[in-house]
């Protein structure tokens, strides 16, 4: 389940960042290469998501720690992480919901 930014700024630093060590959502890992947000931003992730990289990078800064970005900058990596979506594992949509039907009545 994906936690809303709502949630994740609600959390104390020590659950935020159990909640990034655990790798969960926004800080899962990219589907082909295992790397979370936070990893990108590290000279020796450059060889996957270039582009990915390139805009962590600034986020990460030279420091080894991931810890000061993820809590300085939970709004910008929540952000990439909706925009590379596409990177990352999808959820399944229960059949359920993927084949209900919906009506709309327009008024005018």
């Amino acid at each position: 389940m994906r936690a809303t930014l709502e949630q994740l700024k609600a959390m104390s630093n020590d659950q935020l960042m159990s909640h990034w060590f655990r790798g969960e959502f926004p800080f899962d890992g990219a589907t082909d290469c295992g790397n979370c947000l936070t990893m990108h931003g590290r000279d020796w992730s450059a060889n996957c998501h270039k582009e990915l990289t390139a805009v962590m990078r600034p986020l990460r800064g030279d420091g080894e720690s991931a810890r000061p970005c993820v809590t300085k900058y939970l709004e910008e990596l929540y952000a990439l992480r909706l925009f590379y979506d596409y990177l990352y594992p999808q959820q399944e949509i229960p059949e359920a919901v993927a084949t209900q039907e919906v009506s709309v009545e327009v008024v005018k």
